[in-house]
């Protein structure tokens, strides 16, 4: 026996997505005008994520019969894609529907926050707008072993372990969160760091080919280092400040491409906590 979802369930299924295709690939309006004036067509199918019985797509005995049937276990999908997620359980599991599920929900809600663009110059509309901030995330310290300057101080006399000099890794790491705050689509996104940035790494590559969404953003990984040969209370009071002075002035170029093929350019330079965003239209010289 099936466990299949009310008819409130459905519906609010499909008002989460906007009665559109969940699939990221698709996306397909599935609902629309009739030919008869006061009805609607609708292609649209409130389809299991865990299958609604025994020997379906993606069962799972762990689920009880309300959970089977509940809004969580649901995906809107227009009817071709309905089918395409039964046809091979190897490519579309649980957590692949589920990310379809959260990322399209995700994008109808930005989508709600959406700026009105009717009194925006066109230029303005098909210009994306690539901006971006710096979070840190952790410090630390990694001694690297005693600098023999501790024996040439003290000598043999006793010392606190506080006293002892050591060779220090110190770190600083941030999340770089870039947005892609417009209506349109931007692409092959590069991030260019100014040679005056020596002690600026990225931990995360961007692949050459890439794509970020309207109103979505990515997130890598960073790290700034340093050596410290000290003490532990040195090398504490050294990484205490979130945002140190050997990280301030940052300059990063993003550069990347607009749906109309032009190429677009966005300065970020770190003062404080917070990144400045400069909008460009060609590259500075000094890069």
């Amino acid at each position: 026996m099936r466990d299949d979802f009310s008819s409130k369930t459905k519906e609010i299924l499909a008002k989460r997505v906007t009665y559109k295709c969940s699939n990221p690939e698709c996306r397909k309006p599935t609902i629309g005008p009739h030919t008869i004036p006061n009805k609607t067509l609708s292609i649209g199918v409130a389809a299991h994520i865990s299958a609604a019985s025994i020997g379906g797509p993606r069962y799972s005995e762990a689920l009880t019969k309300e959970e089977r049937a509940d809004i969580e276990n649901g995906i809107w999908l227009c009817q071709n894609c309905s089918t395409l997620i039964d046809k091979d359980e190897n490519i579309y599991t649980l957590s692949f529907l589920k990310e379809w599920k959260s990322n399209a929900e995700d994008e109808a809600f930005k989508a709600l926050l959406q700026k009105d663009y009717s009194n925006t110059p066109q230029l303005d509309q098909i210009r994306p707008y690539a901006e971006a901030e710096l979070v840190w995330t952790s410090s630390g310290k990694r001694p690297q072993g005693a600098s023999p300057k501790t024996h040439e101080i003290y000598g043999d006399s006793p010392i606190s372990i506080m006293q002892v000099i050591w060779y220090n890794h110190i770190s600083w790491s941030y999340d770089l969160k870039i947005y892609n705050n417009s209506s349109v689509g931007l692409f092959n996104l590069k991030i260019k760091k100014h040679p005056s940035n020596t002690s600026f790494q990225l931990k995360d590559i961007i692949p050459e080919i890439n794509n970020l969404l309207p109103y979505r953003d990515l997130t890598l990984r960073a790290e700034i280092s340093t050596f410290l040969e000290g003490t532990g209370t040195e090398a504490v009071a050294l990484i205490e400040p979130r945002f140190p002075d050997r990280i301030q002035g940052l300059r990063l170029l993003l550069e990347y491409v607009g749906e109309n093929r032009n190429i677009y350019y966005t300065e970020l330079i770190l003062k404080g906590k917070s990144l400045k965003i400069f909008h460009l239209d060609s590259i500075p010289a000094d890069y």
